[in-house]
C-alpha cells in the first residue's frame, strides 16, 4: 500500500501531531508499506528519528483556504501525487477545501480530525464568554457567540477572524469527498450532529507504548501529582488544578510540565493562592524526559476545560502506572474508569478533584491498584499493534470503496 500523508507542519521538536505522524510513518514502513509526507510549513531540523527515511515534500499554502480558484499550491500538489502514485491520501490539520476537492477527483481520501477544526470556528466547542460546552452545529450561532474571534498569531497582538463561509466550504468538501477518523465517540457524535454521514466516520482511539522496566517497583510513590500539557491557553485547565490543590487537606505537591503564553498567568495564580512552595514549574520537556515524571507521580491530573477530543496524556500516564484524575468531558471518557484506573470528576468540580487527590495520598495501596489496572488497560486496548491493525483495515475498506464523488 502506498500512503501519502498531508499535514500543516513538519520538522522541529517532536510534539503532538508531528510525533504521531512520525510514529505512523515508521509503523507503516515496518509493515512493508510505502509512506511519504507533504507539508505546508517546515519548522526546522527534524528531531524525529522515526521519520528519517520518509520522502518529504514542501507545498506552501497547503493548509490555507483558497476558495475554488486554481492556485500554485494545487499545481505543486499534482506534481507530488504524480511522483508518489499513492493508493490513498491521509490528511491531518488541513482546512483547504480546494485541496480536498482536487485530491478526491482521482484518489480515495481519509482525514483524521485531531480537534474540531471542521465543525467549530474556535476548534474547542466551548463558548467564548462563559464556561460551557457549545452544543450547536457550525452555523449562525458561531457568529452570535463571537466564535469567529481567534487569538493573535504567534508574535502578534491583534486578534484574528475566522471565516464561517470558509469553514462551511471545507466541511461540505469533507462530507462529499472523504472518510474521516476521530479518536472518540464524543467526536463521532459531534460530526454527525453537523450532518456528516455516519457511515463515513470511524472511531479509532489513540495508542501509546508500554515503557520498559519494572513499573511495579515504582510504588509507593511520593505525594506529588503531575500536570503535563501545553500552557498556550486556559483550555488545558491548569488553574483548576491549582484551585483543587489549594483545597486539599494532605500535604501534596504539584509538578507542572509544559510551556506557553499562559505560563505567566499560571504562576501568578500559584502565588495568589499561596501555593508557591507546593508547585514546581518545569517548563517544556521532551517526550523522553516525561516518562520518569509519570513513574514518580501519585497521580496525573487531566483537568481539561474544553471538550477534549481524546486526551492522549491519560493513556500515556496509565502506561507508566500512574492513576489519572480527570474531568469527564469529551473523549476523556474513552479511557477513564472511575474507581478502576483513577477518578472521573464532574466537569469543573475542583472540590471533588481535591477529594480525589487526598484519597490517593491517604491510600498508597490504591495508587498501585489503579496504576496497574491502567497499565493493563493500555496493553489490552491502546497498543500500537491494535491501532495499526484497525487503521490498515480501514484503509483497505476505503480503497475498496473507490473515489468518493
Amino acid at each position: 500500500m502506498r500512503i501519502l500523508l498531508l499535514t500543516n507542519e513538519w520538522g522541529g521538536h517532536p510534539g503532538g501531531l508531528r510525533r504521531y505522524l512520525a510514529q505512523l510513518a515508521a509503523a507503516l514502513q515496518e509493515r512493508g508499506h510505502h509512506c511519504a509526507i507533504a507539508y505546508a510549513t517546515h519548522l526546522g531540523a527534524n528531531a524525529i528519528s522515526h521519520a528519517a527515511n520518509v520522502p518529504e515534500y514542501g507545498i506552501p499554502g497547503l493548509d490555507l483556504y483558497s476558495g475554488r480558484k486554481p492556485t500554485p499550491t494545487l499545481d505543486m500538489l499534482d506534481r507530488v501525487i504524480q511522483a508518489e502514485s499513492p493508493d490513498l491520501i491521509f490528511f491531518h490539520a488541513i482546512r483547504n477545501a480546494a485541496v480536498i476537492r482536487r485530491l478526491a477527483l482521482t484518489h480515495p481520501v481519509v482525514g483524521m480530525m485531531h480537534a474540531y477544526e471542521a465543525i467549530c470556528l474556535r476548534d474547542t466547542r466551548r463558548f467564548y464568554f462563559k464556561k460551557k460546552i457549545c452544543p450547536h452545529a457550525l452555523g449562525w450561532h458561531c457568529l452570535i457567540n463571537c466564535h469567529f474571534l481567534r487569538k493573535p498569531a504567534r508574535g502578534g497582538r491583534l486578534p484574528r477572524f475566522a471565516s464561517l463561509g470558509a469553514a462551511q466550504d471545507f466541511l461540505q468538501a469533507c462530507r462529499a469527498h472523504t472518510h474521516l477518523i476521530v479518536p472518540s465517540q464524543y467526536m463521532v457524535d459531534a460530526f454527525v450532529h453537523n450532518d456528516f454521514p455516519p457511515e463515513k466516520i470511524f472511531k479509532l482511539r489513540h495508542f501509546t507504548a508500554l515503557p520498559p522496566g519494572d513499573v511495579e517497583a515504582t510504588y509507593p510513590r511520593a505525594k506529588r501529582i503531575l500536570f503535563v500539557g501545553r500552557l498556550t491557553d486556559r483550555y488545558k485547565g491548569i488553574e483548576c488544578v491549582l484551585e483543587a490543590l489549594k483545597k486539599t487537606t494532605m500535604d501534596v505537591h504539584l509538578t507542572v510540565a509544559g510551556a506557553g503564553s499562559h505560563l505567566d498567568r499560571a504562576k501568578a495564580v500559584t502565588f495568589r493562592l499561596g501555593l508557591a512552595d507546593r508547585v514546581h514549574f518545569l517548563g517544556w520537556i521532551s517526550p523522553g524526559e516525561v516518562g520518569p515524571l509519570y513513574q514518580n507521580a501519585l497521580a496525573v491530573v487531566v483537568p481539561s476545560v474544553w471538550a477534549e477530543p481524546f486526551g492522549l496524556v491519560g493513556i500515556e500516564a496509565m502506561a507508566h502506572g500512574a492513576p489519572v484524575i480527570a474531568f469527564g468531558v469529551g473523549g476523556i471518557r474513552e479511557w477513564i474508569r472511575d474507581g478502576v484506573n483513577g477518578y472521573e470528576i464532574p466537569w469543573l468540580d475542583t472540590g471533588r478533584m481535591a477529594a480525589a487527590i487526598d484519597a490517593l495520598a491517604a491510600h498508597p495501596d490504591r495508587v498501585k491498584q489503579f496504576g496497574m489496572a491502567g497499565r493493563k488497560m493500555v496493553a489490552e486496548e491502546f497498543s500500537e499493534s491494535i491501532y495499526m491493525d484497525r487503521l490498515l483495515a480501514l484503509f483497505a475498506q476505503v480503497i475498496s470503496a473507490g473515489v468518493q464523488k
